[in-house]
């Protein structure tokens, strides 16, 4: 069987002594049965599954929104790349958020202050866990969290 470098060495040789279409010095590049090469086209690896097909996965196993679970993934893109995104981190972060969530009881003043205002229990619990149990802070979170929302239905 004759390589790629042989067939390529023949065909410069074919075109040195006028055997091959040539034109300015510029041939054809040998094809598969020219070279004797059983090589097929380079092999596409499959693409890594969907973000949303993962974020419902987890949402699903750790009972979060899918928006939370598409968040800790955006978070977990390795070195940037979305399209590189570590599953086992995403699951870590939430894990630890929904720890720093449970050290703020539903019945809490504060949350009790936010609900009354119009936000559900959980994202106030969360809002609360991120900012110290600080109600400003925490609805400071909400409303830019709502604004999100509202722009992302817009698109």
């Amino acid at each position: 069987s004759t390589s790629r470098v042989d067939a390529t060495v023949d065909t410069m040789d074919a075109t040195a002594s006028g055997d091959a279409e040539c034109e300015d010095g510029v041939c054809p590049m040998p094809d598969a049965e020219t070279t004797g090469s059983s090589e097929s086209s380079p092999v596409t690896p499959p693409k890594q599954e969907d973000a949303y097909t993962i974020a419902e996965r987890i949402a699903s196993d750790m009972g979060v929104a899918k928006d939370l679970a598409l968040a800790a993934l955006g978070a977990s893109a390795v070195d940037g790349d979305f399209d590189n995104l570590d599953e086992t981190a995403a699951r870590s972060m939430i894990e630890a958020e929904l720890q720093m969530i449970a050290t703020i009881p539903e019945d809490s003043e504060q949350v009790q202050a936010l609900v009354s205002e119009g936000y559900d229990v959980f994202h106030s619990r969360r809002a609360l866990a991120f900012t110290e149990n600080n109600v400003e802070d925490a609805r400071a979170i909400l409303i830019a969290d709502q604004m999100d929302e509202e722009e992302e239905e817009r698109e």
